[in-house]
């Protein structure tokens, strides 16, 4: 009858020991997954603000605009002796072209290597 009694309570133990190290390890799967959660929300926020306060970049929209453009359009701004002067980067000096013309008459068009401001 003692060695039941003493089974018994080893038994009981080791359930209790069991259930324990179950609840444990539980646990540790809940403050994993937490910390998960933590770290995917501060990453989703801080992406979220950078892409507010980052400049816009116009790239694809500049490329889609220069596929739709016909052929020699804006040429003639490159042989522009006016042009030509703005674009030399020998010349130091603050230039600024002024460009008008109602929008398509090719006041960009293809010039990769300048910045226009207008």
């Amino acid at each position: 009858m003692k060695h039941i009694q003493r089974h018994s309570t080893l038994m009981r133990d080791e359930v209790t020991l069991q259930k324990i190290r179950d609840e444990h390890d539980a646990t540790q799967k809940a403050f994993e997954h937490y910390e998960a959660e933590a770290c995917f929300r501060l990453r989703r926020d801080f992406d979220s603000n950078l892409t507010r306060i980052s400049p816009r970049m116009y790239y694809g929209r500049l490329s889609r605009l220069r596929s739709t453009t016909c052929e020699g359009t804006g040429e003639w701004l490159s042989k522009d002796g006016i042009l030509v002067d703005w674009m030399d980067m020998t010349n130091s000096s603050t230039k600024v072209v002024w460009l008008q013309g109602i929008p398509g008459s090719g006041k960009v068009g293809r010039l990769d290597a300048c910045c226009i401001v207008c």
